[in-house]
């Protein structure tokens, strides 16, 4: 999954430049394994948009952007060419 973002997604971008509209990379355990779009969450710092299979029915929702060791960064990428807040 690494490999093929790397190739064709965006720049690649720190952690701590991350921002709303980034795509985000996380290991979910031991391997990567899920991809999200950051947003602003609304009681500040970032949340991800991302398909849940956990949720009841399976649906895309929006949390609060936390890492632990179940759930631990791997990359970021954005899209400086895309003009997102310009719709």
């Amino acid at each position: 999954m690494i490999e093929w973002c790397n190739k064709y997604m965006g720049a690649k971008v720190t952690r701590n430049s991350m921002q709303a509209g980034d795509a985000i990379v996380v290991a979910i355990d031991e391997y990567p394994q899920h991809l999200g779009i950051l947003a602003n969450h609304v009681h500040s710092g970032l949340s991800i948009i991302h398909a849940s299979n956990t949720a009841h029915p399976p649906r895309v929702v929006e949390t609060r952007l936390m890492f632990s060791r179940h759930q631990r960064f791997i990359a970021a990428y954005s899209f400086p060419q895309v003009d997102l807040w310009g719709v």
